[in-house]
């Protein structure tokens, strides 16, 4: 696969697990911030992107949506 369509495919899975419903007993917070992550460490594995990219996105998205 093409670089594009895996880097869609962990924005895809990152908003995905965003807007879906946390868990009973999990802060909305949490959940955010785990599917920043999820996101992030998907792209790492996936190839769309090494490893520092994924980490320094991360962490502006999770400073810049409040979640942190």
């Amino acid at each position: 696969m093409s670089v594009t369509v895996l880097r869609l495919l962990s924005l895809t899975l990152g908003a995905a697990l965003w807007f879906s419903p946390s868990p009973p007993g999990l802060a909305p917070e949490a959940w955010q911030l785990f599917a920043i992550f999820a996101a992030a460490i998907f792209a790492v594995i996936c190839g769309a992107a090494n490893i520092l990219l994924a980490a320094i996105l991360a962490l502006a998205v999770a400073v810049l949506s409040g979640t942190m």
